[in-house]
């Protein structure tokens, strides 16, 4: 006479009409705890019996199977951007908001500073050493332009490092290099016949040398001896022109020798005191200087070099000595920062300590309030 089983399969009707057995059961196992028995699908009341029973042995064994888990898509691995990529993205979204000249200055830099660092590695996950080494660069420049990439990776809709990045403060020299009278005419009587016009230029100016080099004769009033100036000359990578500093065109007054040695380049370059420029002309057809940037720095620095100065000799030299005469002139500041182009008034100031004497003379007025 067969065993009658205590387990109890429950009949229902599939969706196809058929009768069909489900399962429904509880076991325990040695130490007591509930098992439950599920499934359905069975054809018959004995094929469900069956399978609980074989289920509920293995149970009071201590042998239990993992459930069954849903057959879903494997889910695709997130892969996260490396540095080098990052920089990439961050390149499309520069390109049209920055200048092309600072987008290849960001280029150059990354390759040389940031890249062998840490470009091979991810983005998101750069850990506080890498971020301290990367602040530490020699190179002010390059940790700069990883504070960018911080700050812009989260526009490209990029996950940020989540560590701290405090690139020290770029220290500027105290010590300001300029030329005294004496000196820059002895450098100007050594450079060769058709540069001293451009060196008279920057002294009597105080333009960047990009500047210079983007100077156009369309860029001259005669008649009321101003310059104005529009332009830079850089390389991005090729020779190209954009907006000056700080994207702020401005006017600058000739003084006689500033108009002479113009008059002079033109004679040279055109055979006329002045270039008859047609009511159409194109500015960088008619530029200044038609030296190149480097050959006209290399000049200088030979000619300081041969002069026996113990100065470094550049064309920012000149700007440095065109500001530092003005001062020493009594120009205000403020005149100078004009001409200049300075964008903030801290930085004209750097140059308030070549004239120390206004200050003994408001200390001196202080002494006679007391003596009167």
């Amino acid at each position: 006479m067969s065993r009658k089983s205590e387990i109890e399969p429950l009949p229902y009707v599939s969706p196809k009409g058929k009768t069909a057995f489900r399962v429904d059961h509880c076991a325990r196992d040695l130490d007591g705890h509930v098992h439950r028995l599920r499934r359905q699908g069975f054809p018959t009341r004995a094929a469900a019996v069956r399978w609980a029973e074989a289920r509920a042995s293995e149970v009071k064994l201590g042998i239990v199977r993992p459930p069954r888990r849903p057959r879903t898509a494997e889910a695709t691995p997130v892969v996260l951007p490396t540095v080098d990529q990052v920089f990439e993205l961050l390149v499309d979204y520069w390109t049209g908001r920055l200048k092309p000249a600072t987008v290849y200055t960001y280029r150059v830099k990354y390759k040389n500073h940031i890249r062998p660092v840490c470009g091979a590695r991810v983005f998101a996950e750069l850990d506080q050493r890498t971020l301290n080494t990367v602040a530490a660069c020699r190179n002010p420049g390059a940790a700069s332009i990883f504070k960018v990439m911080l700050r812009d990776a989260p526009r490209v809709g990029l996950k940020a490092p989540e560590g701290m990045y405090n690139p020290p403060a770029h220290k500027r020299n105290p010590r300001i290099v300029f030329l005294e009278p004496s000196e820059a005419q002895a450098v100007r009587e050594l450079l060769p016949a058709q540069l001293r016009p451009l060196f008279t230029i920057l002294v009597t100016t105080g333009l960047r040398s990009a500047e210079l080099f983007g100077l156009s004769f369309l860029d001259v009033d005669r008649k009321r001896s101003l310059l104005y100036v529009k332009r830079n000359f850089v390389y991005a990578p090729g020779p190209t022109f954009n907006s000056p500093k700080n994207g702020k065109s401005r006017c600058v007054p000739l003084a006689r020798a500033t108009m002479a040695a113009l008059e002079e380049i033109s004679q040279h370059l055109h055979g006329r005191p002045w270039p008859e420029l047609p009511a159409d002309a194109e500015p960088t057809d008619w530029l200044v200087a038609r030296f190149c940037m480097s050959y006209f720095r290399q000049c200088l620095t030979e000619a300081g070099r041969a002069a026996g100065l113990h100065k470094q000799g550049s064309p920012h030299v000149l700007r440095h000595t065109a500001a530092s005469w003005l001062v020493q002139s009594g120009t205000p500041l403020e005149v100078i920062a004009e001409i200049l182009g300075h964008f903030d008034l801290s930085v004209t100031k750097a140059y308030s300590h070549l004239k120390p004497g206004h200050l003994a003379s408001s200390v001196e007025r202080l002494s006679s309030l007391l003596n009167p």
